[in-house]
């Protein structure tokens, strides 16, 4: 571009080369950016998804999320479940769930260490979620040999 700039821009040869080389970088610039914008959200949505990942031991929470990332609560919301097709608040209680399934079958933890471990209100409230997750109360899946056995 700068050899455009120095030479004699009076030629119409050295004009139009210049005035190409412009519309170049315009529309490279322009495709680049409505391309980037395009894949925003859906970098975003999986930035979430790694954060909550990350975080799934601990309280974790819509708010806290959109706190983290300087977004509002709407957005994280509409960004995830686009990606997703599931709000974030689902995403978590499904991988709480399926965390506490790996240690209701690897571990020998209480009913009540589990859902302290994911934040859950009380025992009832974990099994409650989980039964509606999977169909079983925790000490009954516990118990499953089918899940036991890995069939």
């Amino acid at each position: 571009m700068l050899s455009y700039v120095n030479a004699d821009v009076k030629s119409p040869e050295n004009l139009n080369r210049c005035a190409a080389k412009f519309y170049e970088l315009i529309v490279e610039t322009v495709y680049s950016s409505e391309h980037q914008n395009e894949r925003k959200p859906e970098i975003t949505a999986y930035k979430i998804k790694l954060y909550i990942d990350s975080k799934i031991q601990e309280d974790i929470s819509v708010n806290s999320i959109a706190r983290a990332f300087y977004l509002s609560e709407t957005h994280i919301i509409r960004i995830f479940k686009e990606r997703y097709s599931e709000t974030p608040k689902q995403y978590i209680l499904r991988k709480k769930i399926d965390e506490s399934k790996r240690l209701l079958l690897d571990t020998s933890l209480q009913i009540k260490e589990i859902a302290m471990t994911f934040h859950f209100a009380d025992s009832y409230h974990f099994s409650h979620t989980f039964k509606r997750f999977t169909g079983y109360s925790p000490e009954k899946f516990r118990m499953r040999d089918d899940v036991r056995n890995g069939k």
